[in-house]
C-alpha cells in the first residue's frame, strides 16, 4: 500500500541495477523479465494499491504479476469512493514507468490497472494476458478522478476492452473523467485467442469522457464475440441512472491505424437504456483503417455505425478499406429519424460496396443523408464503385 506522505517529491520504487533495460524513451517487454525485480500478490488483493490521499509515487522498471485468484486488479489507484473522489482523499501524481504488468497465461486477470485519481501517467509499459471467460477484462480502466492523465508508448492487451473510460459510477456527482492523452500505444490481442473462450468486446471504449486526444496508435485484432465486433466504441452510459451526467465530449481521434477487425467505429448519441447527456464534438481525422473484413473477423464489416443523432461529428481525410457499409445510421423512426446536427464527412476514401451510406428504413446515399444529417457537409469523398448520382 502506497501511503500518503508529506511533500511533493517523488518516491521511486524500481529495479536496480538498470543495465540492459530500456531508457526513458523505450518500452519494456516480456523479454526483459529476467532483469526485473518482481512484485506479486499472494492472494486476491492487488499487488499494489494507494491509500487515501497517496501522491507522488513512481513505479519504474518492475514486473508485477497476477493475483492469486485472477479475478481482481493487479494495480489499483484510488477506490472511486466519495472519500477518494475529491481532495484531500483523491490519490494523485502517480506514475507507472516501463513496467511489465501481466495476468496468468492460463487463467488471465480481470484488470491490469484501475486508474482512478488525478494526474496519473502510464508510459513505456507492457500490460498483457488480461483476459477472462466470464467478465469484462481491461488492461487499463478509469471511471473516476480528475485532472490530466496520460497513457503513452505502451502495449495494452486485454480481452474485454483494452482501454476504457467510464463503465462504473464515479465517486462524485457530476464527475466526468477528463483531459486524457492516449498516444503511441499498441492496442491489440493475439489472434490465437479466437480459438479460446475469452470474452472479447472492443479495443478502445469511451463511456464517460471529456477532452480526449487519441493519436498515433495502432489498434488491431478485434472480432465478434461478447459484442458485435466494433474496434472503437464511443457510447455514453448513465450506469443505469446512477450517473445521468455521463457524456462524451471534445474527442479527437487522429493519425491512428485501425486494422484487422469485424467493424470500425460505433458512435451512439446517448444511453439507450438510461438517462445520459448527449455525445457532441467528436473529430475522426487522418487515420488509416483497413482489413475491416466481415469474412475474416465476423460481424458486418461496417466502417462506422452512428445511432440516435450525436451532434458535431466530423469524419475527414481518412483512408478506409472495409467490406461492408461506409456508414450505417439508425435512430428514431422512418417518419421522424434521429437527426445528427452539423455532421461533416469529407475528403475520405473507401470502397462503396453494396449500400455505401444507408440509414434505417431509407435508401442509400442522399435519401439517408438528408434524413439523418440535414445540412451536412458531405463532399470530396472517393467512394470507389459507388454511383455519384446517388449522393
Amino acid at each position: 500500500v502506497w501511503p500518503a506522505k508529506a511533500g511533493n517529491r517523488y518516491i521511486i520504487l524500481r529495479t536496480a541495477p538498470t543495465a540492459g533495460l530500456p531508457d526513458a524513451e523505450g518500452r519494456i517487454a516480456p523479454a526483459h523479465s529476467d532483469k526485473l525485480a518482481k512484485i506479486q500478490s499472494p492472494n486476491s488483493a492487488p499487488a499494489l494499491r494507494t491509500a487515501p490521499g497517496s501522491h507522488h509515487w513512481r513505479l519504474m522498471l518492475l514486473e508485477i504479476g497476477p493475483t492469486a485468484s485472477a479475478s481482481g486488479d493487479i494495480v489499483v489507484f484510488g477506490d472511486s469512493s466519495p472519500k477518494e473522489s475529491s481532495s484531500p482523499g483523491m490519490p494523485h501524481d502517480l506514475v507507472v514507468d516501463r513496467c511489465y504488468i501481466h495476468g496468468d497465461p492460463a487463467r488471465g486477470q480481470k484488470r491490469g490497472i484501475a486508474m482512478n485519481g488525478a494526474s496519473i501517467v502510464v508510459i513505456g509499459s507492457h500490460i498483457s494476458d488480461i483476459k477472462s471467460t466470464s467478465q469484462d477484462a481491461q488492461a487499463v480502466a478509469r471511471w473516476s478522478g480528475t485532472r490530466p492523465f496520460r497513457v503513452e508508448n505502451s502495449y495494452l492487451e486485454a480481452s474485454g476492452e483494452n482501454f476504457m473510460l467510464g463503465g462504473a459510477t464515479p465517486g462524485a456527482t457530476g464527475l466526468v473523467p477528463s483531459d486524457l492523452v492516449f498516444r503511441r500505444n499498441h492496442v491489440a490481442r493475439p489472434a490465437a485467442w479466437r480459438s479460446e473462450k475469452w470474452v472479447v468486446k472492443n479495443l478502445f471504449e469511451l463511456k464517460n469522457a471529456r477532452r480526449v486526444l487519441v493519436e498515433g496508435n495502432l489498434f488491431e485484432n478485434n472480432w465478434v464475440d461478447g459484442q458485435a465486433g466494433y474496434a472503437i466504441v464511443f457510447t455514453p452510459r448513465g450506469e443505469g441512472g446512477a450517473a445521468p451526467w455521463a457524456t462524451i465530449e471534445d474527442v479527437t481521434f487522429r493519425y491512428n491505424i485501425v486494422r484487422n477487425s469485424s467493424a470500425g467505429f460505433n458512435l451512439l448519441a446517448r444511453d439507450s437504456s438510461a438517462v445520459s447527456e448527449t455525445m457532441r464534438r467528436v473529430r475522426i481525422a487522418d487515420n488509416v483503417i483497413y482489413a475491416i473484413d466481415r469474412a475474416e473477423w465476423g460481424g458486418n464489416g461496417t466502417f462506422m455505425q452512428i445511432g440516435e443523432g450525436p451532434s458535431e461529428i466530423t469524419v475527414e481525410h481518412n483512408t478506409i478499406i472495409q467490406s461492408g457499409n461506409v456508414l450505417t445510421v439508425y435512430g428514431g423512426s422512418r417518419e421522424a429519424p434521429s437527426v445528427a446536427e452539423r455532421f461533416v464527412f469529407r475528403n475520405n476514401i473507401s470502397p462503396h460496396n453494396q449500400n455505401g451510406v444507408i440509414g434505417q428504413g431509407l435508401g442509400m446515399g442522399s435519401d439517408s443523408i438528408n434524413a439523418f444529417f440535414p445540412g451536412a457537409l458531405f463532399l470530396r469523398n472517393a467512394l470507389a464503385g459507388g454511383r455519384a448520382s446517388r449522393y
